[in-house]
């Protein structure tokens, strides 16, 4: 999994941006995406996720994403998601 292979690199980003599927989140699939975060918060990352259509994100797609962020913690970096607008 890409979070695990992101966490044993020597030197580990500041900041990791992914997206998925947005059905990613739901209750069959969600656990593994529940255990990725797991991992970047035991390995010091904060994470926000959002479920977002990436056109009014200036994404040339119409696609509805889920995104996500982790912040090593300790840093004086905020991200803030647009709301979560798209729905399940």
């Amino acid at each position: 999994k890409a979070s695990s292979v992101l966490l044993a690199l020597p030197s580990p980003p500041i900041v990791f941006v992914g997206e998925n599927v947005p059905a990613a989140v739901r209750p069959e699939v969600q656990p593994e995406v529940q255990r990725a975060f797991e991992l970047f918060d035991a390995a010091g990352y904060e994470v926000v996720w959002g479920i977002l259509e990436s056109d009014l994100h200036g994404v040339p797609q119409a696609r509805t994403r889920l995104y996500y962020v982790a912040i090593k913690r300790g840093l004086d970096i905020v991200c803030d998601l647009p709301a979560r607008i798209a729905s399940l």
